[in-house]
């Protein structure tokens, strides 16, 4: 079991590594990204939030604490669902949509990808290709971005995709792996203390006389 997720693990890496993230392929993110939408559209209007930026900002907090806890949760929900249905079909379908998932959390080819062309268009000293490429991991406004700025764009982008897009998932990933492989431990642990008190209890004096305390202790353990 622990084997097998460390084994997606590597094989997820190795997929971003060679692959990256295909522009013309579609990827969760903006699954999640139309659930946002629809769902902070909903929470405007449930809270009759203007559009004022000073506005309504009780009301702003609150739905915005609602609009995390629903992506969230159905996130959650529809992976989850996606791979138990997939293991009630198959577990080698299982294996499958579990690496493909785990490949579309990373970002490592495509942010080194991307990177590299703003560092290749600053070299060759073409700024307009340069803010271009840079307007493509940045969500601000490259347009009047001098060398120094775009450079700047690019390391900052950089270091924060590093963190949601490569540390972030493989960490949690981990993390995962631990969880399980604690609680595989614990239930190894639980059956061989309820073999011992079964055993125990059966060979003590007062069992061994008794056949239906034996009987109910069998039942209860």
């Amino acid at each position: 079991m622990i084997q097998e997720r460390i084994f997606i693990i590597i094989i997820a890496c190795l997929l971003d590594l060679v692959f990256g993230d295909p522009h013309w392929l579609w990827h969760p993110v903006q699954g999640m990204g139309w659930l946002i939408d629809h769902v902070e559209a909903w929470m405007r209007k449930r809270f009759r939030i203007r559009e004022d930026r000073d506005a309504d900002i009780r009301k702003k907090q609150v739905a915005g604490t609602f609009t995390v806890v629903i992506v969230i949760t159905v996130s959650l929900l529809v992976a989850a669902g996606i791979l138990y249905g997939c293991n009630r079909i198959h577990h080698t379908l299982y294996l499958v949509v579990a690496i493909w998932m785990s490949y579309q959390m990373l970002a490592a080819c495509s942010l080194r990808r991307e990177s590299m062309k703003v560092c290749k268009a600053l070299e060759a000293g073409d700024v307009e290709q340069a803010r271009t490429a840079v307007s493509m991991i940045v969500g601000r406004d490259t347009a009047s971005l001098t060398e120094e700025g775009i450079a700047k764009a690019a390391v900052e982008t950089v270091a924060e995709n590093t963190s949601d897009g490569v540390i972030a998932p493989l960490f949690y990933m981990f993390l995962y792996q631990l969880y399980a492989y604690a609680k595989q431990k614990l239930l190894c642990l639980t059956v061989k203390i309820t073999i011992y008190i079964k055993i125990n209890w059966m060979f003590h004096p007062i069992f061994q006389k008794n056949r239906f305390l034996i009987t109910f202790v069998g039942m209860m353990t």
